[in-house]
């Protein structure tokens, strides 16, 4: 196994471990049909939602996200495929 299939193999561990040092990050994972790609999409896309000043920025930014995510799954044939 060559270095790259290796660091490949173990990036989604490395995400969700990243992930859980996100204060809200339960709260995210808690929705029904949401994951690790959506939020972790999500998370890159938005950073930190403390910085937002209402609800409707952070649903602006939130379906962007989701739009962002779906886009690349629908698009590239070998997305999530191992």
């Amino acid at each position: 196994m060559g270095v790259y299939t290796a660091r490949q193999e173990g990036l989604p561990r490395n995400i969700e471990e990243k992930l859980k040092e996100i204060p809200y990050i339960d709260n995210l994972l808690a929705i029904k049909g949401i994951g690790l790609v959506i939020v972790s999409g999500f998370i890159a896309e938005v950073r930190d939602i403390g910085r937002l000043d209402n609800p409707k920025q952070l649903q602006k930014l939130s379906f962007r996200a989701l739009f962002d995510a779906v886009y690349v799954e629908l698009n590239d044939p070998d997305f999530g495929i191992k």
